[in-house]
């Protein structure tokens, strides 16, 4: 009879007894011809030695990783030491290096003195510094050559406009790592090594900023007064970004420092504010009559400002806050709180054809609207009939009243009708469409189309 191979199904049966690194497995397969269950051998796995150094005083290896082995490579190196100087030897001391593998061991090693060659002095040790970092509001100082083991005394802080001193932080510069701490008028002994002390400050709550003070943030903007007029100079050029006058006879303002790390300008009522530099921003000012109700400012020159205060452009264009709290940005645009209230009005004049608006507050659910001073212009279209009614210059968000019409005999006017952008309306909705006076917004330039029917 004729012998053939056995034809094994791809994947093992059940019964399988894996190989590990040292010694072989078994695997069982399905002969699908004869229908038999085949023994077949693997062969043993081997060390993979990729886990981690291991090491001792002189050697160092690796071990196996595969589950439940943990075997060392028999095969050890000795240590390939790499040496840092970090003290050097004179002729009257030893010096000191740290030595280090690449498996991490380390030790420490010292130098021997150096020696004296014959009618050559050492020269004279020169010592080691310490520099002293008070903050950005002074200038650092350094104290030079003070030899290793002088007792160094370590400054008072002196003040900070806002804050309270609490230690100074210390450390070694051949040792960044490691922080010390120390208050003022302690000595410590001199390390062998270049020192820097930092300052360490406490914000207060409120600062009250007298004329001639400044405080220094940590972010390096600097609020100051200067004999009453108060600026925000938010990266230290000299060239304040925001600018607060408060009302006469008030030369101090309270600078509050708040958890979430904003620090603002409370704002007293009759308080003017610049929140730009630019000739063409707006001009806030807070009401002076708000009964226990003050604006503030934050460093970005975003304002909040009570019932009654204004926000003025350069044109003479104005916002008034009727219901408050309102949020102004620094480009003046103004934002309602829930319950709030603006009217805008025109400068005024004879060629002032602008439409004074009173904005509402958003219904429950919808986002507070945000106001400016943007003007849309309204055109009348008479349709062949009735004299011409001249157009109209309204602010966004504003209601239009319904124009007085001089009709033609025989004509009576029926509505106003506006035409609607077919993409913009839902389905069943007519492209013409009549204008509702009193619950239509203007948030853009339209043209009313009076539409007449005949006696």
């Amino acid at each position: 009879f004729d012998l053939a191979e056995h034809t094994m199904e791809s994947e093992p049966t059940e019964g399988e007894n894996p190989a590990t690194c040292t010694t072989p497995g078994t695997m069982v397969y399905h002969c699908t011809v004869c229908e038999k269950d085949v023994n077949v051998e693997t062969a043993a796995l081997g060390h993979d030695f990729s886990g981690d150094w291991k090491s001792d005083e002189n050697q160092h290896w690796r071990v196996c990783v595969r589950d439940g082995c943990g075997a060392a490579d028999p095969e050890k190196e000795n240590h390939i030491w790499v040496g840092t100087v970090t003290k050097e030897p004179t002729e009257s001391a030893a010096g000191e290096r740290i030595l280090s593998c690449i498996c991490g061991q380390e030790k420490t090693e010292t130098i021997e003195k150096l020696e004296k060659v014959p009618g050559v002095e050492e020269p004279a040790q020169t010592g080691y510094n310490a520099t002293f970092i008070y903050g950005p509001h002074r200038a650092p100082e350094e104290q030079q050559g003070i030899l290793e083991g002088t007792q160094l005394t370590v400054p008072q802080s002196g003040t900070r406009t806002g804050f309270t001193f609490t230690r100074w932080n210390w450390f070694k510069l051949s040792q960044p790592g490691t922080t010390n701490t120390a208050s003022g008028g302690e000595q410590i002994a001199m390390p062998s090594s270049n020192v820097v002390f930092v300052a360490m400050w406490k914000q207060n709550t409120v600062t009250t900023l007298n004329p001639g003070d400044k405080i220094h943030l940590d972010d390096g903007t600097i609020i100051e007064n200067n004999n009453g007029e108060v600026t925000i100079d938010r990266d230290g050029d000299g060239k304040p970004e925001v600018t607060v006058d408060p009302p006469a006879g008030t030369d101090s303002v309270d600078v509050v420092h708040k958890e979430d790390g904003k620090d603002v300008i409370e704002l007293p009522g009759g308080s003017t504010v610049k929140p730009t530099p630019d000739p063409d921003g707006p001009t806030i000012t807070v009401n002076p009559d708000a009964p226990g109700s003050k604006g503030e400012v934050d460093v970005d020159g975003n304002v909040t400002v009570p019932d009654g205060s204004t926000v003025t452009d350069p044109d003479g264009t104005e916002i008034t806050v009727d219901q408050g709290p309102a949020k102004v940005e620094p480009d003046g645009s103004t934002t309602l709180p829930e319950g709030g209230q603006v009217t805008i009005t025109g400068p005024g004049g004879e060629d002032d054809n602008r439409t004074e608006v009173t904005i509402d507050p958003p219904a429950e659910g919808e986002e507070p609207p945000v106001i400016s001073t943007e003007l849309f212009t309204v055109t009348y279209n008479m349709n062949g009939h009735g004299t011409q009614i001249p157009a109209k210059k309204i602010y966004s968000g504003g209601k239009l009243t319904e124009p007085e019409v001089t009709a033609e005999d025989g004509w009576t006017i029926e509505g106003w009708y506006v035409t609607y952008d077919t993409a913009d309306l839902d389905s069943g909705e007519t492209a013409e469409q009549k204008w509702d006076f009193e619950n239509g917004y203007v948030l853009g330039d339209m043209t009313l189309k009076a539409k007449w029917t005949q006696k």
